[in-house]
C-alpha cells in the first residue's frame, strides 16, 4: 500500500481526489477550523499528526506545540522534512506501529487516514499507546451515508477501503478506551455546516476522543 502514495498520488489528482495537487492545502485557511478545535482543548505540548503528508497542518498550528509526524509515504515525508526541518518526522505504517515512546503525546491528529487502512482498529490501538493519559485524539473521516453512495462514483482514490457510519466510528473509539467528548458533522474536509437542516448532507465527521 505504501507504494500507492507516491508523487502521482499527491499531484495532478490522477490517483487521489485532490483537484490540482496537495499544494492547495498549504495555507492556514484550509486548516483553521481544525486548529481552532484543537486549541479549544490543548494550547501547547507535544503533538503527533498521523498521516502528516507534507506537514502543512503541523506548520500551520504554530510554535506552541512540539511537532511530530508519521506518514506511510516516503515521498511525502521527504517533502515534509524540507518544510519542517526541526520537526520529528518518520516514515512509518501507523497501522503496524507508531515509532514513538508510550504515553508521550498530548494531542494526536488523524485526519482522513482511517479510511485508507484495512484494519482500522490497529491504528486506533497504536495511537492510544503513544497518547498520554488525559490526552486527546482528533479523528476526522468520511461518513458512510446515502449521499456518499451517490458520490462514490466520482471517487478516484482506490485506497478508500474502510468507511463507516458515525456510530461505528464512535464505537471503535469507545471500544479502545476513548471517551467521546465532541462530534461535529462537516460538509467536507474543511467546510463547516452553518444550518442544521443541511447536516444530513455532511460527508465528514470530526470526533474528539480523550484517553
Amino acid at each position: 500500500m505504501s507504494n500507492y502514495f507516491d508523487e502521482r498520488y499527491f499531484r495532478y489528482g490522477k490517483k487521489s481526489n485532490y483537484s490540482h495537487s496537495y499544494e492547495e492545502y498549504k495555507k492556514l485557511k484550509k486548516w483553521k477550523s481544525k486548529i481552532d478545535k484543537i486549541l479549544k482543548y490543548k494550547t501547547k505540548g507535544k503533538i503527533l499528526d498521523v498521516g502528516c503528508a507534507f506537514g502543512y497542518f503541523l506548520k500551520n498550528i504554530g510554535k506552541s506545540f512540539k511537532l511530530h509526524g508519521v506518514d506511510i509515504s516516503e515521498y511525502a515525508i521527504g517533502r515534509a522534512k524540507k518544510i519542517l526541518p526541526k520537526a520529528k518526522l518518520i516514515c512509518a505504517d501507523a497501522s503496524e506501529s507508531i515509532p514513538f515512546q508510550k504515553n508521550y503525546f498530548d494531542v494526536v491528529t488523524a485526519f482522513h487516514i482511517i479510511e485508507h487502512v484495512e484494519h482500522p482498529e490497529s491504528i486506533i490501538k497504536n495511537i492510544k499507546k503513544v497518547l498520554k493519559h488525559g490526552g486527546y485524539l482528533f479523528l476526522e473521516a468520511p461518513i458512510d451515508s446515502w449521499f456518499r453512495k451517490i458520490l462514490k462514483y466520482f471517487d478516484k482514490d482506490k485506497s478508500h477501503i474502510s468507511i463507516f457510519s458515525i456510530s461505528e466510528y464512535i464505537k471503535l473509539l469507545e471500544k479502545n478506551g476513548f471517551k467521546i467528548v465532541e462530534t461535529e458533522r462537516m460538509l467536507d474536509d474543511f467546510r463547516k455546516i452553518k444550518y442544521r437542516f443541511l447536516k444530513p448532507m455532511g460527508q465528514v465527521i470530526m470526533i474528539v476522543g480523550r484517553k
